[in-house]
């Protein structure tokens, strides 16, 4: 999975001045990639990009967005989570996700995404497409004369 994580905008303050210091946090399974801390900022930009290993496309890419603090622990601003298996085999050019903490949108974040087919993949419309009206009516009637020869005896 390639991923760039481009920039947030509306981001709710969670310090005492008004601000936060977002990061970003992108997980796949158990890889995990950090962005670098923007101070001071609600519309942050961090254009950074990062490859991540996929192993399984059921899973979900996590993305959350947290408020660094240097006494205590970090304050979560936002997140949200991306099925791989929406994304699998196309390009995402940049778009926007809604961040989300409590059931609260707490603002939104950029993301561009990339994941490769892996080979032999399908996706539900693909398998569902493979199945021709054909082999359904065909199904059918055998079931329909299984059912009728079951009957007369």
């Amino acid at each position: 999975l390639t991923l760039e994580v481009v920039a947030a905008k509306g981001l709710e303050a969670k310090d005492s001045g008004g601000t936060s210091d977002p990061y970003a946090v992108v997980q796949v399974s158990k890889e995990k990639r950090k962005t670098k801390v923007i101070k001071k900022d609600l519309n942050p930009e961090w254009a950074e990009k990062f490859e991540l290993v996929v192993n399984d496309v059921n899973d979900s890419l996590k993305v959350a967005v947290w408020d660094k603090d240097l006494i205590g622990s970090d304050d979560l601003i936002g997140e949200t989570m991306i099925p791989l298996e929406s994304i699998v085999g196309q390009k995402v050019p940049q778009k926007w996700y809604t961040l989300y903490c409590d059931s609260r949108i707490t603002g939104e974040i950029m993301l561009g995404l990339k994941l490769p087919k892996p080979e032999g993949y399908k996706s539900n419309e693909e398998i569902i497409q493979d199945v021709t009206p054909q082999d359904v009516t065909k199904e059918a009637e055998a079931s329909l004369n299984q059912s009728n020869n079951s009957d007369s005896s």
